[in-house]
């Protein structure tokens, strides 16, 4: 089958599949995967990040509520604020920030909004030596 939409919750569109031809026809196991809103992770901050070259950062994210807020969804800053972060500014437009220890500041912003529940993969790359 040919997933069209996996939301099967009351307030969404319903689960929505067509049946496809296939090459190798037959069952195989699938499982549910279950995706909580907002859910994050915190890792303590132990040092800084060794980008004398650059950095490259690569996230897939679905969006659950974009628009009307920064939304950060990676963030590596030292306490004095330089190291990596990736957002989405106030129009759901993805956003790099970059802040290295000379004190260059590097906001690289797309002109496209990403849209509600639509699933993104994010690569962002820093050459030190542009």
């Amino acid at each position: 089958v040919r997933l069209i939409c996996g939301d099967a919750s009351t307030a969404g569109p319903g689960l929505k599949y067509k049946k496809i031809k296939t090459i190798r026809p037959g069952k195989f196991f699938a499982r549910r995967q279950e995706i909580a809103c907002g859910s994050y992770v915190s890792v303590p901050f132990k040092s800084a990040l060794a980008w004398q070259d650059g950095v490259n950062f690569e996230a897939y994210i679905w969006p659950t509520r974009v628009g009307g807020c920064v939304q950060t969804i990676f963030s590596h800053l030292d306490p004095d604020g330089k190291g990596v972060e990736l957002s989405l500014d106030e129009m759901a437009r993805p956003l790099f920030c970059v802040r290295d220890d000379t004190g260059k500041k590097v906001n690289l912003v797309l002109d496209e909004p990403l849209r509600n529940h639509e699933w993104v993969n994010i690569y962002c790359t820093y050459d030190t030596q542009s």
